[in-house]
């Protein structure tokens, strides 16, 4: 059972509005990429592990142990605590030194060191608090389309058959109240925002306006007359309050200020009065008539 589960990161939610937008900076697009394929990753996971009711299971932790230091997956089961570490790799590499190096170019420095240094220092964080169960360390690729094209004999790489059988050994055992106890000892430390997370914000005024959908982030279109439901090409539906509410809460991120009526209607093509209705209803309202903006509680 999970006693902690991990909502996608802020910096990927920002990223992932502003992409499609304007032109983002190299080091942006990279960390866009891989926020997203590292989030989509351990989100296979979790989908798989969510229906077992065996084991304590935190997905995503950040502990502060000699600095921050973040984990996938921590499982607690039989005395044991799997510490795994996933890698949503795509495509065909080659292994050297412990480094991984793509046909693209790309390189995965220290895979398993790193991970083995995590290990010993999540030992000495259970060391610290009287934490006596056995651990193990696993990185584990997710990707059916990744592959290690040459010979490597002293390390194993682990895929998501190693999940269906770590799924298939919490199977075998019932949850004690200890094991509970450590889970929640474990979250209970979990630092909640990196001091290392820092974002580069975009100017809203030179983006491009638009819904996007929620599911595929393709641009959807709103017109004024269009049937109540909106359908993208995806199979994603919403109705019209919900396009409202979609694209009220995207442009409050993009422009991190309270929103008006008018930057509404450039997102969903809808008459203005029925925009005003929805977010008077739902949202803070902030001055009078035409001057007045909308905002939520969450903008600080």
């Amino acid at each position: 059972m999970f006693i902690k589960t991990a909502e996608k990161p802020p910096q990927l939610v920002y990223l992932e509005e502003v992409h499609g937008r304007m032109h983002m900076t190299e080091s942006d697009r990279r960390k866009y990429y891989n926020l997203k394929v590292g989030y989509e990753g351990e989100k296979k996971i979790y989908d798989y592990l969510k229906p077992f009711h065996h084991g304590v299971c935190i997905w995503d932790i950040r502990l502060n142990i000699s600095g921050e230091i973040q984990y996938d997956f921590i499982i607690i089961v039989n005395g044991v605590i799997f510490v795994l570490e996933i890698k949503n790799y795509y495509g065909n590499y080659t292994y050297k030194d412990g480094n991984l190096k793509s046909e693209s170019g790309f390189v995965s420095r220290d895979v398993f060191s790193q991970a083995s240094n995590e290990r010993d220092k999540f030992e000495s964080f259970c060391y610290e608090h009287n934490i006596h169960y056995k651990i193990v360390n696993e990185v584990i690729f997710v990707n059916d389309h990744f592959k290690v094209l040459n010979e490597v004999d002293h390390v194993k790489f682990h895929s998501m058959q190693a999940i269906e059988q770590l799924a298939e050994y919490m199977c075998g055992y019932e949850i004690t109240d200890e094991d509970i106890a450590i889970g929640k000892m474990i979250v209970n430390h979990h630092i909640e925002k990196s001091k290392n997370e820092q974002t580069h914000y975009y100017p809203y005024e030179k983006m491009k306006r638009g819904l996007k959908c929620p599911v595929c982030k393709r641009f959807l279109k709103v017109e004024r007359n269009a049937k109540r439901l909106i359908k993208c090409t995806c199979g994603h539906k919403m109705s019209k309050t919900e396009a409202i509410c979609e694209a009220f809460e995207k442009i409050e991120m993009l422009k991190r200020d309270a929103v008006t009526v008018a930057d509404v209607c450039e997102w969903v093509d809808c008459n203005p009065s029925g925009i005003r209705k929805v977010l008077g209803e739902r949202y803070k309202k902030i001055g009078r008539l035409k001057d007045r903006k909308y905002r939520s509680c969450y903008l600080l």
